[in-house]
């Protein structure tokens, strides 16, 4: 009849707390233009122990796991059709035996390109921590190669640098360039913008955050 706050004390050790996990990109709802990859990311924590993997699934079909933090991955979007396709995360963690969980869904349409030649920004608005980096990614609307130059400009300008700033742009592989932001430079807003002969350019919004 023995208990220990309440609860009876003649079982084994307490099962440890499943892990948990939440998707953070594809954002639900959003869209990716192709030929721009999907990128999968995810949040994920084992109080029982620590995570094992974290794998990431496209309309219940496995499309690849990362088990470092961050838990990240992108799928060339050539892999999906011109549609609306369901993403979800799964964790596993590394108990004996593993005990797993899944994220919510996220719903993500994947665009045919368009029909003009003009240069693509796989994220029109990026954000970028002072003193810090972030990526961006560029493509063209048509499998060729073309000399391609990013300029910044905007009231922030001074404290944005992209590099490289000058490439050849293959349209299927596509650039992806560092974003840099001057230490102090919190709150600052600047465009960068991607032209290259005979086609449309196009721009990226960016904005300094706190570090």
């Amino acid at each position: 009849g023995c208990t220990i706050n309440g609860s009876p004390c003649a079982g084994g050790p307490a099962s440890p707390e499943p892990p948990t996990v939440t998707l953070t990109s594809p954002a639900d709802n959003s869209n990716v233009l192709y030929p721009c990859p999907v990128v999968f990311s995810a949040d994920a924590s084992a109080p029982g122990g620590e995570v094992d993997r974290v794998e990431f699934y496209v309309d219940d079909t496995l499309v690849g796991s990362d088990d470092t933090a961050p838990y990240e991955l992108e799928v060339p979007s050539g892999q999906f059709y011109y549609s609306t396709h369901t993403a979800f995360a799964r964790v596993y963690d590394s108990g004996n035996p593993p005990q797993s969980a899944d994220s919510e869904t996220a719903q993500f349409l994947v665009l045919v390109p368009p029909p003009a030649l003009m240069i693509i920004a796989c994220d029109r608005d990026i954000e970028v921590p002072a003193g810090g980096t972030a990526k961006a990614r560029f493509h063209l609307s048509a499998n060729a190669t073309v000399p391609t130059t990013l300029t910044v400009g905007g009231p922030g300008a001074s404290a944005v640098t992209v590099s490289p700033d000058s490439f050849p742009l293959d349209g299927m592989a596509g650039q992806e360039v560092t974003v840099t932001a001057a230490p102090g430079s919190a709150g600052a807003t600047a465009t960068i913008t991607a032209s290259a002969p005979g086609y449309a350019p196009t721009t990226v919004n960016v904005t300094v955050t706190s570090p």
